[in-house]
């Protein structure tokens, strides 16, 4: 594949952006479950919505994904193990492998994941802006290894986690292959606010969960 006329102007030219209000979205209805898929080079998000309790969305990935869970509660299942219920505003970190997560009604759920075998790439709202890939991008490369826990999934309580003194309102998670920042805004946030910056070699995503007069979560 040929880069775009875009992407090979500069080293520093910025890529154009692929965006979307899933609420003004077609979403992929299976089931009493509302999908929508977006996705960067080396990522896919999947959003899920559940009009039922008893919803079951199934994953496969050869890398550890996060499963967020801001609003209501779900149990995952793997294969050969007992299913793990994790509450409201948990973030798990999940196994390489196949899974599925059982969901409530009511529940909006977001699996990020590095490779996702399992979903059809016609069906990601954004294909068509990396049908041909940015070069400056760097493969996923070799995942990192954890230390502990190897192999169990990880149910983290956004509550509990605590955040870096200087920035109490940043909380970061990390996998085999993503790092993930959790922000709550409280109010609104101003141009004078940002920090712009730049990476060389991989691409970074924003998503907005939950937004009104006083609060945003990205």
């Amino acid at each position: 594949m040929q880069p775009s006329p875009d992407q090979t102007m500069s080293p520093f030219s910025v890529r154009k952006r692929s965006f979307q209000i899933f609420d003004e979205a077609s979403s992929e209805q299976i089931g009493a479950l509302r999908r929508w898929l977006m996705q960067g080079q080396n990522f896919i998000v999947e959003w899920l919505e559940a009009d039922a309790d008893g919803e079951i969305v199934s994953v496969e990935s050869k890398y550890e994904t996060l499963v967020l869970m801001p609003d209501a509660g779900g149990t995952i299942h793997q294969e050969q193990k007992p299913g793990l219920t994790a509450p409201a505003g948990s973030i798990c970190i999940v196994p390489s492998g196949r899974y599925s997560v059982t969901l409530q009604r009511g529940g909006r759920y977001c699996i990020i994941a590095s490779s996702r075998s399992d979903i059809d790439p016609n069906k990601v709202l954004n294909a068509a802006a990396y049908t041909d890939p940015d070069p400056r991008i760097s493969p996923v490369g070799v995942p990192y290894r954890r230390q502990t826990s190897h192999g169990a999934i990880q149910v983290l309580q956004l509550d509990d986690i605590a955040a870096p003194a200087d920035n109490p309102r940043l909380k970061m998670f990390q996998t085999e292959t993503l790092s993930i920042n959790w922000v709550a805004y409280d109010g609104p946030r101003t141009r004078t606010l940002l920090s712009p910056h730049s990476h060389a070699n991989h691409e970074q995503g924003s998503l907005a969960i939950q937004a009104t007069t006083n609060t945003i979560y990205e």
